[in-house]
Order: C-alpha cells, then structure tokens, then sequence
C-alpha cells in the first residue's frame, strides 16, 4: 500500500496570512467567499507543493483530508486548493515543513489564535485587544497573550546559548592553535640559531631568513588547515540543527574559518621571525 501523504493541518481565517506576513506566491489566499455552502477551499505552502506537485501549479488541484482531523466528514469532502503561500518555520528556526491551510470559516475548531498586527509596541495594545474581546463575548478569554518578538526569542533562546558557548571555544581553540604555532616557530628559531648566524654573517639578507621562519610556519599551518577541514566537513552535519540559513558545508564559512586560522599563524611567526634576524654569528658559535 502506497504512503498516505503526510502534512502539517492549520486553520486560517481571511486576515491571517496578511496579518502574519506570510506571502501568496500562487492563486489567492482566503477571502470573505469562503463560508460554510461555498466550495471547500485549501492553500498549501510552496514546501507541500514541491512535494506533491513538483513541475506543476497546484492551484485548482482537489484532495481529501484524513480522518486525523476528527472530523470524519472531512474524508468524505473534497476540497480545492486555491493557492499557494510562503513556507514557514513552526518551531522559529526549525526547517519548514509541508503545511496545508484549511478556512477557519469551514472548517469546525474549539479553540485558536488571532494575531494582531500593530505599527507600534504590541504590549500597549493589550488592554485595547481584551476591551474589544469581551465586548464580542462576555466569556471570551484570552490565554497567554504575547508578542511574536517574545514568542521568537523563547525559541532561539536555546540556540543562542549554544552558539555563544561555540563561539567561545572557537575563539579558545583559534589563541591556542596560535600559540602552538608560536611555540613550534619559537622552538625552531632557537634550535637554527647557528644557522641564522652564520647565514647572517656571510651576507644573507634579512629579508631570506624571514622568509624561511614563515614558510616554516605557513608549512605547519597548510597541515592543520588539511586536518581541521577534513574534520570539520566529518562533522559538521552534528551541528546542522544550530544553523538557520546556512548549510552545514556553506563554503564562506570554511574559507572565513581558514583566513582566520592563517591570520592567526601569521601573527605567531612575527616574534620568531624577528629574533632569527637578530640573531649574530658570534653569539651563534659561543652557543654552540
């Protein structure tokens, strides 16, 4: 048996999808024809379309909903999809999932949300909305009112967090790999000092021992670029779900975390590179 397609179910009224700011890309949305008589009517997002009208317009499609609704009439109703709307991410950051959007106008609910949308702070407005509610009904209540900037902010709250403490180690693991860098330069310059000394006294410029301090250090940085990228490219897909708008092997990313690393070499190898160029055939020999 083949698999039921499978979709996000939401109620929307006539004003919803302009008061959320969700785009009609295709057809139209919602209006005040769709009542209960009138011709069942759905829109569906632009992910629930490519899924199951890939190359095609869905608007004018027909489709039956299941009986996951409870309402079991609804299996019996057909419906027509009417438009197409900009997809959405339920959980703020989460991928957006095929959803298909039913009139609240023919559609039987028990509970729901409206949303207002005000040109100023939407808190202020609150009194306002309340007034207008009880006015319409007496024992109309509204449960956990809040903006969509405070509703934003609990679902990312999360991921901030997380992407702070990934910031902080990544700046802890950019000083310390500049550091070993320095450290090995360090160590290097030390252990050639004969070297640079007598290069130095027979006429060597500057300019050529720096060069051999840094290509030393650009060698060592070339390996762990090598290493870190393989790793990173591994294991980038643990932290897929941390990322909004960028793939896991997002190409800026690894070219901007290189550049950084190869700054970060780069500064290392200044001090080592200085100290080979002061350093003189006299002092080299009697270390010697």
């Amino acid at each position: 048996m083949a698999e039921r397609p499978s979709v996000v179910l939401a109620t929307a009224s006539a004003e919803f999808l302009s008061a959320t700011g969700i785009a009609v890309i295709a057809g139209r949305g919602f209006n005040t024809n769709d009542r209960p008589g009138s011709t069942p009517v759905v829109v569906i997002s632009e992910g629930m379309a490519r899924r199951y009208w890939p190359n095609t317009n869905p608007v004018g499609a027909r489709l039956r909903l299941g009986n996951f609704t409870g309402m079991a009439q609804d299996t019996l109703v057909e419906r027509e999809v009417i438009g197409v709307v900009n997809d959405v991410r339920p959980g703020g950051i989460s991928e957006p999932v095929p959803t298909l959007y039913v009139s609240s106008e023919q559609s039987l609910t028990y509970v729901g949300t409206f949303v207002v949308r005000a040109d100023r702070e939407a808190t202020a407005l609150l009194p306002t909305i309340k007034g207008i509610a009880h006015s319409l009904d007496p024992m109309l209540t509204i449960v956990s009112p809040t903006s969509l900037r405070d509703v934003l902010g609990t679902l990312v709250r999360r991921q901030q967090v997380a992407m702070v403490l990934i910031g902080m180690f990544a700046v802890m693991a950019l000083l310390l790999a500049a550091l070993g860098v320095y450290g090995v330069i360090a160590y290097g310059v030390a252990s050639r000092a004969r070297e640079f000394g007598i290069r130095s006294a027979l006429g060597a410029p500057r300019g050529s021992i720096i060069g051999l301090v840094f290509r030393q250090g650009l060698a060592i940085n070339v390996i762990g670029l090598t290493i870190g990228l393989l790793i990173a490219a591994g294991l980038s897909n643990v932290v897929a779900s941390l990322l909004v708008g960028v793939a896991p092997h997002d190409p800026i990313s690894f070219v901007v975390a290189g550049s950084l690393l190869t700054a970060a070499v780069f500064v290392a190898c200044i001090i080592p590179a200085r100290r080979a160029t002061s350093v003189s055939a006299v002092e080299a020999l009697r270390t010697d």
